[in-house]
Parts: C-alpha cells; structure tokens; sequence
C-alpha cells in the first residue's frame, strides 16, 4: 500500500460536509461519497496509513484485505487528479 508520509497533508483543499471539494489552483470541483470523504479527511488530518485502512474497514464493515485495496485505489485517484501532492512508494 502507498505510504502517506510523502503526501502533503496541508495543502488538500478542505471538503465541504456535503463532499463537495473546489481545488482552487485549477478550479476544478470533485464530489466525494461518504468513504471517499472519511479517507480524504483522514488524509487530511494527517492518520497514518495503516490506522486510516483500519478505521476504514471497521466504519464501512470491509475485510481488512479489502479496505487496503480501496485506500490504495483512492490514493491512486488523488494522484492521478494532482491533488495533495505525489506519495511515496
């Protein structure tokens, strides 16, 4: 799984509580569903990535297996959107 330790957490945009999240460098605007909002704001908050892939998996009742998975695939999109920063490897 990707590290979160490269990520720069401060400089992610804040999410609205509705998901709506505006990156005001491009102006472009994303919509998070409620597990794309806990990862962000976990992100966000600076939660290390195994203890963020835990919480995930017991908040949305995935296996653990699982839950790697997604976050890995959620941090992949933040990268492939250019938002946070690029992860370390």
């Amino acid at each position: 799984m990707k590290q979160l330790s490269g990520w720069q957490q401060q400089s992610l945009p804040p999410a609205a509580e509705t998901g709506f999240l505006f990156e005001p460098q491009t102006g472009h605007t994303y919509v998070l569903n409620d597990s794309g909002r806990f990862l962000y704001d976990g992100i966000r908050n600076g939660t290390p990535p195994d203890l963020l892939t835990l919480q995930f998996a017991q908040r949305f009742a995935l296996a653990p297996e699982v839950a790697a998975v997604d976050v890995g695939y959620f941090l992949d999109n933040l990268e492939r959107l250019g938002l946070g920063g690029a992860p370390c490897r």
